[in-house]
């Protein structure tokens, strides 16, 4: 093999590095990491609202609902309506510090015990659902008197 040719080879070699790295580093960059739709330091406090009355959560409620809506994924409703229950819970007021407006969470219905909801300030008109398994259901309902 001549010089020219082995040149002519190494530099393809590199340019086909050179493109495998800039198509691999594009993947990475463009991939969303997981947002978080509150900061636990920006929470001021939290109330459940059940039958028209407002109940007020402690710290401890308060960080386990909020992990919980953290780790909430988009939502696309089915036709299949057989694992929806109703909540009984009309909504969920988040208030935060800094004169920041409050967060008001609209629980739509459970679905295989995992809580459907609306959140127009993280989500716009889509849905929500929590990835708890009935976690966030069973912390909820101890938030209120029956």
């Amino acid at each position: 093999m001549s010089n020219k040719t082995l040149v002519v080879l190494i530099g393809i070699a590199i340019v086909l590095m050179m493109t495998l790295f800039i198509l691999n580093y594009v993947q990475v960059v463009e991939t969303k990491s997981t947002e978080k739709h509150i900061e636990l330091n920006d929470i001021n406090g939290m109330e459940v609202y059940h039958t028209n009355v407002p109940y007020t959560l402690n710290l401890k409620q308060q960080v386990g609902v909020a992990n919980y809506f953290n780790e909430a994924t988009p939502f696309e409703p089915s036709a299949a309506t057989e694992m929806r229950t109703p909540t009984i819970i009309e909504k969920i007021v988040i208030y935060r510090f800094e004169n920041l407006p409050p967060v008001e969470i609209t629980p739509v219905y459970y679905h295989h015990d995992n809580l459907v909801f609306s959140a127009p300030e993280w989500q716009g008109t889509g849905l929500l659902m929590d990835n708890s398994n009935g976690k966030l259901k069973n912390l909820l309902s101890q938030t209120f008197d029956r």
